[in-house]
């Protein structure tokens, strides 16, 4: 595993950049999905967090309005009794509190009629009442009137209902529904959808307290009231009262029973209405301190985020993709990069053993991968010029400089070859035997010149230099075969100072000598002419000797226009010199051999007049560029 990897990644450039890439993209994505995801939740939650304090202050409303519904009717038994409007009789309410009457007798029947003309006013206030109550305290067994009952015995719950009532309320209060009464109408005989509010019924005074007054709600009007307006989530609404009793809940679980979360309600703190999280659920709390009323609107966890499942499914279903379609088009962009790269290295380890021919094909984007193949190509391009204009320059010249030095050889072997010296060393000996010293002074002069001139190591010398040291070669000839052997120099002045390769013309003279003439008959005859042409140098040796057959003599000039490296003993001279004429001045220059069999033979030089430093510079910027 571990060498995989690191044959994948460690070794792989491109691998490690998909890698990263990989990472960077799926964390940003993935954090943008998640920055997105908690928005939405946060955007849903905040919309429950609101929906659900407008319901509640929509059931606190609906809660307070039904309060001072029965503040008004306990006030209209004080209102109407003080200011007299004689509106509704009251006079006969407070009697059946204050008085002990027998049922049946004409005085009950009189205040149940003033009671019931007080019911059926406060009915008028509010549509959602379904019954009210009036008992009196004073009685072993209280007596009670409702407007949906006839007489009956008190229910029993009826002293539970008073222990919840403190004597000294002044005001109403909510407390835990009961039927205290046979119904009318069996469409009521359900406690759950019942709330009660209750108030104490005090003397004309306020000194005693003299019953009780109970207004019975339909709670069926809470839940039409918020669904009329708010339908977005499914509240669970919970009306309490201060001890944690619930007298209503819309899911009936807790109805008439302590709350099962007033212990967390315990924990919050005073100033109401506020929103808290119990388990994962979102409550918001209010409260009608003046009724001892709690209201409670609660939102499952499950339905808070429920309108973003699809949104959020939708969201990580596109991320997938997203990054799904990424990967796979980087994985294949970088698979064309890496492929395109792998071309280039092959393409080098080619240059590398030397194959300069290679190239890369280009591709037709013009990105970094193309600048990088096109500056290979042209690298290649000048690393196969200036091997062409440095190496093989270098050879050439090399080869030049080795022609030159095995033309020096030559011509040193020549001149000390065992024949020529024991001729001439015997020359000497006969002259110094037969004559005084001056012939003999001169040869040996003429001798050391020679050598002399040998030693010099210039490539070029000036014109005349080199006809100087052929005049001095000639000399020593002419001393050894006297009148058999002679020779003319006719040299325009003006090709004096410029320059020629030097020992070019010695190897053409000793070619007269060796093959050209008999030097046992007289009348040998050398001659060599020099002239200036615009910028053109000609040169020419011709003697009058044995010439050459016309067959031989079109092989030569055929094998000196075509360069063709041969060797001939009878010709090595010419080749060498016109061989070394091409590498120096180029292929426009060398030699020509013009010669009739029996007639003599003529040698022409063709050269561009140059001087010794332009000859030099030539040569060098020959061998650079």
């Amino acid at each position: 595993m571990l060498s995989w990897i690191n044959k994948q990644f460690r070794e792989k450039f491109f691998n490690r950049i998909l890698l990263t890439y990989t990472i960077i993209i799926s964390v940003a994505f993935t954090m943008l999905a998640f920055i997105i995801l908690h928005n939405i939740m946060a955007s849903a939650r905040n919309d429950a967090l609101n929906y659900n304090e407008q319901v509640n202050q929509q059931v606190k409303s609906y809660m307070d309005l039904k309060s001072y519904k029965v503040k008004q009717i306990l006030q209209q038994l004080y209102l109407n009794q003080n200011q007299n409007l004689n509106i509704i009789d009251v006079s006969g309410v407070f009697h059946f509190l204050e008085n002990k009457i027998n049922p049946g007798s004409l005085d009950y029947y009189a205040d149940q009629l003033a009671i019931n003309k007080y019911f059926r006013a406060g009915n008028m206030l509010d549509e959602d009442i379904m019954d009210i109550l009036i008992w009196k305290s004073i009685d072993t067994i209280p007596q009670y009137f409702t407007n949906r009952s006839t007489h009956s015995d008190l229910n029993p719950e009826i002293r539970q209902i008073t222990k919840r009532i403190d004597s000294d309320l002044y005001g109403v209060k909510l407390i835990p529904s009961l039927n205290l009464f046979q119904p009318v109408s069996p469409a009521f005989n359900d406690k759950s959808e019942i709330f009660s509010i209750a108030a104490n019924i005090h003397s004309e005074s306020f000194e005693k307290n003299l019953g009780y007054l109970l207004v019975n709600f339909s709670t069926k009007a809470i839940i039409a009231n918020v669904q009329r307006d708010y339908k977005k989530f499914d509240n669970r609404i919970s009306v309490l009262t201060y001890e944690g009793v619930s007298v209503f809940d819309s899911s009936g679980e807790s109805s008439q029973s302590m709350a099962p979360y007033f212990a967390d309600l315990r924990k919050i703190a005073a100033d109401l209405p506020k929103t808290i999280k119990i388990n994962d659920s979102l409550v918001s709390v209010s409260s009608i301190e003046s009724s001892g009323i709690l209201i409670l609107s609660i939102i499952p966890g499950n339905q808070i985020y429920q309108s973003t499942t699809s949104i959020r499914n939708t969201i990580i279903f596109l991320l997938i993709i997203c990054l799904t379609a990424i990967l796979t088009l980087s994985y294949f962009s970088m698979s064309v990069f890496s492929k395109r790269i792998k071309e280039i290295i092959k393409a080098m380890n080619r240059v590398k053993k030397g194959d300069l021919s290679v190239r890369v094909v280009l591709s037709p984007s013009h990105d970094e991968i193309s600048l990088i193949s096109n500056n290979f190509n042209t690298m290649v391009d000048n690393l196969s010029d200036y091997i062409n204009r440095s190496y093989v320059s270098d050879l050439q010249k090399t080869d030049a400089e080795l022609k030159q030095r095995t033309a020096e050889l030559y011509a040193l072997q020549s001149q000390i070859n065992p024949h020529f010296l024991y001729n001439t060393l015997e020359s000497i000996r006969m002259k110094a035997l037969t004559s005084g010293n001056q012939d003999v002074s001169k040869m040996i002069r003429i001798l050391a010149n020679l050598f002399r001139s040998n030693i010099n190591k210039e490539m070029f010398v000036q014109i005349q230099e080199e006809l100087d040291y052929c005049e001095m070669y000639l000399e020593l000839f002419h001393i050894r075969y006297r009148e058999n052997l002679q020779f003319t120099f006719d040299i325009d002045h003006r090709i004096a100072e410029f320059a020629i390769i030097r020992h070019l013309l010695q190897p053409l003279i000793e070619n007269s000598i060796l093959h050209g003439i008999d030097i046992t008959r007289a009348n040998n005859h050398i001659r060599i002419h020099g002239k200036l042409d615009t910028d053109i140098l000609h040169i020419s040796v011709s003697d009058n000797g044995l010439g050459i057959s016309e067959a031989k003599l079109t092989l030569i000039n055929e094998r000196l226009s075509s360069d063709q490296s041969f060797i001939e003993t009878n010709s090595i001279g010419i080749i060498n010199v016109n061989q070394r004429i091409k590498l120096i001045y180029g292929k426009a220059y060398g030699l020509q051999v013009i010669s009739k069999l029996g007639s003599g033979t003529q040698i022409l030089v063709k050269l561009p007049a140059k001087t010794k430093k332009e000859l030099e510079a030539h040569v060098q910027g020959h061998a650079s560029g």
